[in-house]
């Protein structure tokens, strides 16, 4: 799998699936997430409010087509409570994430850490989606013997420029 960097608006990002780490919420707060509202014409405070999404660990789900976005899906991913947000909580988020299928069946996707920007937060996403989305084929036969997933590039995207 190729890995690549970014810090160009996600807006622009052309590719399968985007996953955003999110913390969990009360309200809608962030500059990006605000705006992923608007263009979903308030999906996200639809969330919020039926509690189908608030960020909590382990939470999932998909948006298809956002206005705005030149990807296919944005896949929101729950990290837990902000103020316990560390390299653990992206890996396990990220292996939550791995067996989704919006992005197990794209061929290029991209994690998006806003302003999170620690090298540990990187490896510990990929890590968790390594070892989410690994299959022990060697036993297998037939169509089960075949990996599903076709992801061959993964771009980290971050809001601000080092």
């Amino acid at each position: 799998m190729k890995l690549k960097y970014s810090a160009d608006a996600i807006t622009r990002y052309r590719g399968g699936s985007i996953v955003y780490f999110v913390p969990q919420y009360e309200k809608i707060s962030g500059k990006t997430l605000r705006e992923l509202d608007d263009f979903t014409l308030g999906a996200i405070t639809t969330l919020l409010e039926s509690g189908e999404f608030t960020g909590k660990a382990g939470e999932m789900t998909t948006l298809y087509r956002p206005g705005g976005y030149e990807a296919d899906r944005v896949i929101l991913a729950g990290l837990g409570t902000k103020k316990k947000v560390n390299a653990d909580t992206y890996r396990k988020a990220a292996g939550v994430v791995s067996k989704n299928r919006g992005l197990t069946l794209a061929k290029r996707a991209a994690f998006y850490f806003g302003k999170a920007d620690k090298e540990e937060y990187f490896q510990a996403a990929i890590e968790g989606y390594l070892l989410g989305s690994y299959k022990l084929l060697d036993f297998k036969t037939g169509d089960d013997a075949t990996s599903k997933n076709v992801l061959e590039e993964l771009t980290f995207f971050i809001d601000n420029r080092r």
